[in-house]
């Protein structure tokens, strides 16, 4: 596989169900707020995340938002 890269999730390495977080809504605002990573179109990690850590991001920014309601 010289060459060719396999597209995997940014955070957790799966290859199924991807999106790429420049094209999907408010997703790289997301994983900055809430891991503290900031993502680039010029960095050497991969720029796609899988469906189950976008709703696992979702949940958590859910949570966090009624923890700070309280």
């Amino acid at each position: 596989m010289v060459g060719k890269s396999r597209a995997v999730c940014r955070l957790c390495l799966s290859g199924t169900s991807l999106e790429d977080v420049f094209e999907a809504t408010d997703m790289n605002d997301l994983i900055s707020n809430l891991l503290a990573i900031t993502i680039t179109k010029s960095d050497s990690h991969p720029s796609k995340i899988c469906q189950g850590c976008i709703k696992t991001l979702s949940d958590f920014r859910d949570y966090r938002e009624r923890c700070l309601e309280v």
